[in-house]
């Protein structure tokens, strides 16, 4: 279970349905991938552009990337009411 950007705790599955919903009403086109690093390390990576802002987050958690998309979104004023995650949280 973790805290999300909105305040409700959620399970990651359901983390990564609300902020995948919340960034395309926002206007976003945005998708995520994983892959291996080369030693062997999952990533995942959540990429996307509205207009000229773009961003991009890496993360080892799925749920952890969308959220830390969701911030980057939010900090360049592109997805209102979206609170930004705390440290350590996720």
């Amino acid at each position: 279970m973790t805290v999300a950007g909105n305040g409700k705790v959620m399970d990651d599955h359901d983390d990564v349905d609300q902020a995948l919903k919340l960034i395309h009403a926002a206007g976003w086109s945005v998708g995520d991938t994983a892959f291996l690093t080369e030693v062997g390390v999952l990533v995942w990576l959540v990429s996307g552009r509205n207009g000229e802002n773009v961003i991009r987050a890496e993360e080892p958690a799925q749920a952890a990337a969308w959220r830390a998309a969701c911030d980057q979104a939010r900090a360049v004023g592109m997805i209102p009411g979206w609170r930004v995650s705390e440290p350590g949280v996720g």
